[in-house]
């Protein structure tokens, strides 16, 4: 590899190649990326200390955001060393330093990867607890999910023998295909990402809702597609992975998209618990509850003597103010049937 690099300076020299460099734009993209992920992740926190609803969900996405803290600090580190600039332009051991950066960061994304799709699927598992069909494929998709990760990671890290060899070619051994076992990992994040969005939406759409909770519904799991077109445009750049000819080059667009995907996977998983955040201060997102303005005395009465808190539950999360959900399922039937009476008896002072 060492003699590989010497003769890229040569040529360079003799031929005067550019001295063109994305390292600058490499630091600028990483840190806003990282930065909004940041800012959603805290914003998601402070609304579920507000809402006393810190969940299992909520955990998995703190793991995942200091692991991609470790991927940001990497990936800050390999631009001072040039990775954004051609081979002939790196100082003498600086290739060898990126690249082990580069064989830490992808077992990073496979992991955060793992534990924001996790996250979303303990979100569906919380929310829709009084209907366990629908429980046992949320434990289908979280095994869907974790399994096939295992695998990946295990073949990522043993990908070279002995695994230096992944960054140091001076060393005697060898590697399988790292970029099939990239594009097969690529193939299952597409799956479950399209499996993740559908999942809900049969369950959701069959609640008794107006439409314009329905709409509101529909633009969140439209949200949630970004993470998806973010994952197909990184399966693109893949081609280039396991190219040694000009890595630190060549490898730019790829690690743009795998930031892009890890970003926008954490973003989507936090938009339900920013929602709640912001409709407690802004209003924003205030929408009705009812299909009237008015309840009748009936369906009031209704609600009274046979209150459905799983609904009400659903309802409060994706497109209402949202019921604390740690509590027994009669502490919430008796929840959902206080909040009902207040809201009629607040529209009806309005009115």
């Amino acid at each position: 590899m060492q003699e590989g690099l010497d003769m890229a300076k040569l040529q360079a020299a003799d031929c005067h190649f550019s001295n063109e460099s994305k390292s600058t734009d490499v630091l600028v993209v990483m840190s806003v990326l990282y930065g909004v992920t940041v800012a959603f992740v805290l914003l998601r926190v402070l609304s579920k200390l507000m809402t006393q609803t810190f969940c299992t969900e909520d955990h998995l996405i703190i793991c995942a955001l200091l692991l991609s803290a470790v991927s940001f600090v990497c990936a800050v580190y390999m631009a001072e060393l040039g990775f954004g600039s051609h081979i002939w332009e790196l100082k003498d051991g600086a290739l060898l330093r990126i690249l082990r950066l580069l064989y830490i960061g992808e077992i990073i994304y496979i992991v955060v990867l793992t534990l924001t799709k996790a996250s979303i699927v303990c979100m569906y598992l919380r929310i829709f607890w009084a209907y366990p069909p629908f429980q046992k494929a949320c434990y289908v998709v979280l095994g869907y999910i974790i399994l096939p990760s295992i695998v990946i990671i295990f073949l990522t890290i043993f990908s070279c023998q002995p695994i230096q060899y992944f960054w140091d070619r001076d060393l005697t051994g060898s590697c399988r295909d790292v970029t099939a076992v990239a594009f097969v990992n690529s193939g299952f994040a597409v799956s479950q990402d399209l499996v993740i969005i559908l999942l809900p939406v049969y369950m959701l759409w069959n609640l008794n809702m107006n439409w314009k909770r329905k709409i509101f519904i529909g633009i969140m799991f439209a949200i949630g597609g970004l993470g998806l077109i973010a994952t197909i445009i990184r399966l693109r750049t893949l081609f280039t992975f396991g190219d040694l000819s000009d890595p630190t080059w060549s490898y730019v667009p790829l690690i743009y998209w795998t930031t892009v995907e890890l970003s926008a996977g954490i973003v989507v998983s936090c938009l339900p618990a920013v929602r709640i955040l912001l409709e407690r201060f802004f209003k924003v997102f205030n929408l009705s509850t009812t299909n009237s303005k008015h309840p009748s005395a009936i369906n009031l009465q209704q609600r009274r003597t046979k209150p459905s808190a799983p609904e009400n539950l659903i309802l409060n999360y994706y497109g209402g103010s949202e019921t604390r959900l740690n509590l027994s399922r009669d502490e919430i039937s008796t929840t959902s049937l206080r909040r009902t009476e207040e809201s009629v008896e607040a529209k009806q002072d309005i009115g």
